[in-house]
């Protein structure tokens, strides 16, 4: 039984492997030379400002969900429920290249599902790569928008602009929204 509904949500899974930002076009990621994660495409952190790089094709959201080169395929509707971001502190880009995931027309909230936006919320790395106040922006950006921003967890803390301070302190937190 466990297998055939591995098989179910299989089929409505699509990995993307693709540097994202708020644009498409072409694009820097450095490399980190400690492991084969925590490469950026942001402005390079501390960490990585005598690393590699590699020129790369970058796309937005948009462009990779919903784009004519669709990973989402025609038969979901558009429909994109889960997001999973890993960007080294490129999220707010990210997210701000999302225009048309974010817009669900009043006319189909009631047949869609909510979208969840998972990410690790790293203070100290958005500061390196977007500036002191980063964190603090990627915090009301989603405010704003109406989204949940809660500990993933699994406690369900649901936190608003009361914490915001605290949570841009230097405590990383993985985050469900």
């Amino acid at each position: 039984q466990s297998k055939q509904g591995i098989k179910e949500v299989s089929s409505r899974v699509r990995l993307v492997r693709a540097a994202i930002s708020d644009y498409t076009g072409h694009g820097r990621l450095h490399l980190s030379a400690e492991s084969g994660a925590g490469h950026a495409l942001a402005a390079a952190p501390d960490s990585l400002s005598n690393s590699s790089y590699k020129d790369v094709d970058v796309t937005s959201l948009d462009s990779a969900l919903l784009g004519s080169n669709q990973f989402v395929p025609k038969s979901w509707g558009g429909n994109v429920c889960l997001v999973k971001l890993d960007l080294e502190g490129g999220e707010l880009r990210a997210l701000k290249g999302a225009t048309k995931l974010l817009a669900v027309p009043d006319s189909q909230a009631a047949l869609t599902l909510p979208l969840t936006i998972i990410f690790e919320f790293v203070p100290s790395v958005l500061r390196e790569t977007g500036g002191t106040e980063a964190p603090m922006e990627l915090l009301h950006w989603l405010a704003e928008r109406d989204f949940a921003i809660m500990d993933a967890d699994g406690l369900g803390q649901v936190y608003g602009p009361d914490d915001f301070e605290l949570l841009a302190a230097d405590q990383d937190i993985g985050f469900g929204l």
